[in-house]
């Protein structure tokens, strides 16, 4: 499958689907025929893990893990890093891993076949 999607507002669509999300999509990379797609959470908006993997047939398989599962510490500042996981950015490396940076600039590496 070749990777032509397009991006209308909360919508990505192919020749093959239209998956609607509940906010707009930001960014979606296209990587061994799964679509991960990133939501644009407006300031103001409590909307946690925001990142999703579609497969090629148009069906949400994943949404990223909660990074309290592996990391269930509490912070000692008054702001809770890992209880606001809104993700504001993503990125892929050359060796194919990925990466969600959150509001607060913590970067998290993700497994793209199952956001854990």
């Amino acid at each position: 499958m070749k990777n032509n999607y397009t991006i209308e507002n909360n919508h990505l669509k192919t020749e093959a689907f239209d998956v609607e999300f509940g906010f707009p999509v930001k960014t979606v990379i296209y990587y061994d025929e799964i679509f991960i797609v990133m939501l644009d959470i407006s300031t103001g908006i409590y909307e946690m893990n925001n990142i999703f993997g579609v497969d090629k047939a148009g069906r949400i398989m994943w949404r990223i893990e909660d990074p309290k599962i592996n990391y269930p510490i509490k912070c000692s500042t008054k702001v809770d890093y890992l209880d606001t996981p809104i993700y504001v950015g993503m990125t892929q490396d050359s060796d194919g891993s990925f990466f969600g940076i959150t509001f607060w600039a913590m970067k998290y590496t993700f497994d793209y076949k199952t956001g854990k």
